[in-house]
């Protein structure tokens, strides 16, 4: 075994029999996830990535860093919310996020990590787990199948199938365009178009596009068990990392400080009396929740930017141009701090006025974790021991999984349901139920019991509608989650028993 930091090549038997697991996963991604949906098939596809990646460090007699074991925890309750709950605009965000843990954690796995769990550099680790050395390592899948067949009788059968392979692709791509030249071409063509030629077609393109994702997985095992370019992104030197003086950074901190300051002055009459929910004169609700929310989201942003580069970049020379820079810090947190405030509350008045949607859940819910950083922030102002990188990563860890266990459709979804019913809501937003997931049915079947005039209605369109479009072909198991099983044993159950006609 061979362990480099550099370009250097070498491979065992144990990078060989990697070779076949790599390319069924691919076929099995394909299979899982086009076309693309989530559900079941998210922890079936972790789980058989796992089984690759223990089965090839059982071959390599690899150390296991235990350490991992917290991580592997983590990344299969990440990955339960998609057995329980239905599909969301979140839901491809966490997907693309369980991803990049499950290469983190096989990069912790193998001892790749050059720096301590939580430290203030596990970024680099993350960044080489992720993209450096999957990508450094794209040659191995190629390097090590030369090497098994260069020299053997296989060696002309892989080049046959290189160039079927490569020829596939553009015979789809020719044999379109020749068709729509040509009528007699389009016939002939047609007489390809039976099930056996669509279905062999589509079984030949998945076995060339899972080359690629199995190359990847190949690249980044393989670079792992070998740690080839896994510290292609590493921890400067201090000296090349704190090059602005601090003068400099004083000089700029000031006017935004200043600005900051003249705004929320100027605004304490105005966007403060959002907390005690009174409008402006000539203001609607939405106008009013509307204007300066994003902008103020946007400055808070900035500001958090502003702050961590100053910390991590600027040069101190004497001890009271730092305990300056820690002070206008200070002041910028402070600052952000009342800008969230503000428009969390500017929010809380516009829920109140239209009820609740899946985006201004996870919109308040970020808005939530940023104020956390800025109070870590301060803490670490006050007390230089104190370990921001850490208690960031943790807080954005738990947040995340508190997060991903909300059905967020669902939950505004119910909130609008009782506001309304209730009295608290003059309006009821009927395009979100569109939007919303099937989780939601029971929900609707509510609202079409107790509503009255044309909401009733329109909920009623709404079932009608799910009723003709449902689709329970087998092919839906890949996205089946208990939220969309429940809903549709509920929605079955309620038909049978009150009669409801599809028809109007």
């Amino acid at each position: 075994m061979c362990r480099n930091q550099n370009y250097e090549f070498c491979s065992d038997r144990a990078d060989l029999r990697l070779m076949g697991p790599c390319y069924l996963l691919g076929i099995l991604f394909l299979a899982l996830f086009f076309p693309f949906k989530l559900g079941v098939n998210v922890p079936i596809f972790v789980t058989c990535v796992y089984i690759v990646a223990f089965g090839y460090q059982k071959l390599t007699d690899a150390p296991v860093d235990r350490g991992s074991t917290t991580l592997f925890l983590i990344v299969m309750i990440a990955s339960l919310p998609f057995v329980l709950y239905d599909e969301s605009p979140f839901r491809v965000l966490h997907f693309l996020i369980l991803m990049g843990a499950v290469l983190f954690q096989c990069y912790t796995m193998f001892s790749c990590r050059a720096f301590p769990r939580l430290s203030e550099c596990w970024l680099y680790d993350l960044a080489n787990a992720v993209v450096f050395t999957p990508l450094f390592n794209l040659d191995a899948f190629w390097r090590v199948l030369a090497r098994r067949f260069a020299q053997s009788r296989f060696r002309t059968v892989l080049l046959i199938l290189s160039g079927i392979a490569v020829a596939l692709p553009l015979m789809l791509l020719l044999g379109t365009q020749l068709s729509s030249a040509d009528a007699v071409f389009e016939f002939l063509r047609s007489r390809f178009s039976t099930p056996f030629w669509r279905y062999g077609g589509k079984i030949a393109l998945g076995m060339v596009a899972a080359v690629p994702i199995g190359v990847f997985l190949y690249a980044a095992f393989f670079g792992f068990r070998h740690r080839r370019c896994t510290e292609v992104a590493t921890k400067p030197d201090a000296d090349r990392v704190h090059i602005v003086p601090s003068e400099a950074v004083i000089a700029g901190l000031i006017p935004v400080c200043a600005l900051q300051v003249l705004y929320l002055v100027s605004q304490v009459g105005y966007f403060f009396s959002t907390f005690s929910g009174f409008l402006p004169e000539n203001y609607t609700y939405a106008e009013y929740a509307r204007r300066g929310f994003l902008e103020l989201c946007l400055v808070s942003l900035v500001n958090l930017i502003l702050i961590a580069a100053a910390l991590s970049f600027t040069k101190y020379k004497k001890r009271a141009t730092e305990k300056t820079v820690n002070a206008l810090v200070l002041f910028l947190c402070v600052c952000s701090l009342g800008m969230i405030l503000t428009a969390f509350a500017k929010m809380i008045l516009y829920m109140h006025s239209f009820g609740l949607t899946a985006n201004r859940i996870i919109t308040s819910w970020f808005m939530l974790g940023l104020a956390l950083v800025f109070i870590f922030t301060i803490i670490r102002c006050f007390h230089t021991s104190f370990k921001l990188i850490r208690a960031t990563t943790v807080t954005a860890i738990a947040m995340f999984l508190m997060l991903c266990f909300v059905d967020c459709d669902n939950l505004a979804v119910s909130y609008n349901k009782e506001a309304y019913l209730s009295g608290r809501l003059e309006g009821f937003d009927v395009e979100m139920l569109y939007r919303a997931s099937d989780s939601v049915i029971p929900l609707v079947i509510d609202l079409y019991e107790h509503a009255e005039g044309d909401l009733k209605e329109d909920a009623r369109a709404l079932l009608q509608s799910y009723a003709e479009h449902y689709d329970g072909s087998i092919a839906t198991w890949r996205s089946f989650n208990i939220a969309r099983y429940d809903a549709h044993t509920k929605f079955l159950r309620w038909q049978e028993n009150s009669g409801f006609e599809l028809t109007s």
